[in-house]
């Protein structure tokens, strides 16, 4: 097994399809999924050619899981497994966003705490998309823009937007605060 397509998916009640690619298949290769010794699910598999199949996946639960592919070769069991080949996330969600104070000026930078992140997610503070670093799936980092016309003092929205796992909003993730001044 090389490969899985698409690689994640969103936990849903719905059957999903994913291909599957590796070498020598045969039509009688079973595919199974495991979140580790002991939890294997079996897929349900369509052989297409030698070097792909078609497996339905059934509801599963958030995690990260190894694909295993199996098929007898002249009597012989071989298995091949690709480690974290499908990745299941929920929905997507915001725990926590730091700092909780912010120069109206921006140029600060923040940390977006949550799950289900990925590097296609989008960040959007104030209503303004700004660039953030993907971490992880529980970890974004960024840099907050200049104050697009909030009150000083007003809470400020964040919203993360997943191309797969939908949107979520802190409503209250922090306030613009005025700009530091130096007094002599």
């Amino acid at each position: 097994v090389t490969a899985v397509d698409p690689p994640v998916l969103v936990a849903s009640a719905a059957i999903q399809q994913i291909i599957i690619t590796g070498v020598g298949f045969n039509p009688s290769t079973s595919v199974s999924v495991s979140l580790g010794p002991g939890s294997s699910i079996p897929l349900s598999t369509v052989y297409l050619e030698p070097r792909r199949l078609l497996a339905s996946v059934s509801p599963l639960s958030v995690g990260v899981y190894n694909v295993t592919a199996s098929v007898t070769v002249a009597g012989s069991p071989v298995t091949a497994t690709l480690p974290g080949g499908l990745v299941v996330l929920g929905p997507i969600g915001i725990a926590s966003f730091q700092p909780g104070m912010v120069s109206e000026l921006g140029a600060t930078p923040f940390s977006l705490i949550g799950n289900s992140f990925t590097p296609d997610t989008t960040v959007i503070i104030g209503g303004l998309a700004v660039t953030a670093t993907y971490r992880s799936p529980t970890s974004l980092l960024g840099t907050v823009p200049p104050n697009p016309g909030f009150r000083l003092g007003e809470p400020v929205p964040v919203t993360v937007l997943g191309p797969l796992t939908g949107t979520d909003t802190l409503p209250d993730a922090f306030e613009f605060t005025g700009p530091f001044a130096i007094s002599s």
